[in-house]
């Protein structure tokens, strides 16, 4: 495998050419989530630098949010790219196959805890995310004492399942409407019952 990256040299962001054939769009509301980024992290990520076409094949939002916050300097990687093809490809791929990962949101919130009350989730950079409050655990038992305690987290799992807001409050109401006619006095019970798993530990929480 070759590497391609050479050393990272400090430029000045103006003098940097923008490339006509970027297809990827940002939004202002982006490049604006990117510069309390940089004020937060700094500036990380390098933008690259094609050395054929002296064009930026990646990184223009970096480079919009450094313009905007009127950075003198930024990082930039410059690149040998012996074909358009080869520059264009990458420009391409470079925005699209992040596309490809998906992340565990459900692990999120449970790491969040970790790392303080104070933390402010918009600096993770994931948009409309909140904290589910059922990701921290079982809640209080109030005076069922610590046996029970005791149970709900030694002998009890708990299972999320995520989905888009736009279906989100028909899933529920389903739910709500099957759990009525099964007689069932919680998710848990009905979907046992779904999967034809016998489920006789006592609890109400949904």
């Amino acid at each position: 495998m070759q590497i391609r990256a050479r050393d990272i040299v400090l430029v000045d962001p103006k003098q940097l050419k923008r490339n006509p054939k970027n297809r990827n769009k940002h939004s202002e509301e982006q490049i604006e989530h990117l510069v309390k980024q940089f004020e937060y992290q700094g500036f990380r990520q390098p933008v690259v630098v094609s050395n054929r076409s002296g064009l930026v094949v990646a990184g223009h939002g970096r480079l919009e949010a450094a313009l905007k916050m009127g950075a003198e300097k930024i990082p930039a990687v410059y690149q040998d790219f012996e074909t358009e093809e080869l520059e264009y490809a990458f420009g391409i791929a470079d925005n699209s196959t992040a596309d490809w990962a998906e992340l565990d949101l459900s692990g999120i919130n449970l790491d969040l805890p970790e790392l303080g009350p104070d933390f402010d989730i918009d600096l993770l950079g994931i948009k409309d995310f909140s904290l589910d409050p059922s990701d921290a655990g079982p809640p209080a038992r109030g005076d069922q004492g610590a046996a029970l305690d005791n149970f709900l987290n030694n002998d009890m799992r708990y299972l999320q399942v995520v989905y888009p807001l736009d279906i989100y409050d028909h899933v529920v109401s389903r739910l709500d409407s099957l759990c009525e006619e099964k007689g069932f006095e919680n998710y848990s019970h009905l979907i046992a019952d779904l999967i034809g798993v016998n489920y006789a530990h006592p609890t109400s929480d949904k």
